[in-house]
């Protein structure tokens, strides 16, 4: 008989009496009501893209020089942002540079909070804490 070793790693955190009660009412309470009313989610993520990632080196054939292209001049970062709800995308938004506590608070107020109605939930993904430091404030 072959025993099979599987484990399932989870954060220490998960023991911390807050952090299960956050969870607890996670489950219980925010879970079910999301999916009672899907229409009132919005899913808010980002990426960049960065024009140093052109690739400096390359194979060719023996004494070939291999051609490639960059972008001329300084290289840049663009950030893209974008909210998705159930049936659309909304609020994209395209910045030169990373994006900064400054910057997502100009999309929230410019381009995302005129799109929304009261009681939509909002889940942002892959954004760092201080960046969203003032989104997570209750209004």
């Amino acid at each position: 008989m072959a025993l099979h070793t599987k484990k399932s790693l989870v954060a220490d955190e998960r023991r911390r009496a807050d952090i299960a009660l956050a969870r607890a009412d996670w489950i219980e309470r925010r879970q079910p009501f999301m999916q009672r009313k899907p229409e009132r989610l919005v899913f808010i993520d980002e990426t960049s893209v960065k024009t140093n990632l052109t690739r400096l080196r390359g194979r060719a054939p023996r004494g070939k020089r291999l051609q490639g292209t960059a972008p001329f001049g300084k290289w840049h970062t663009q950030t893209f942002i974008a909210a998705l709800t159930g049936n659309a995308l909304i609020a994209p938004w395209v910045i030169e540079g990373a994006m900064n506590g400054a910057a997502f608070d100009t999309y929230v107020e410019t381009q995302l909070a005129p799109q929304l109605s009261p009681g939509t939930v909002v889940i942002l993904s892959t954004i760092s804490a201080p960046t969203i430091a003032r989104a997570q404030q209750k209004h």
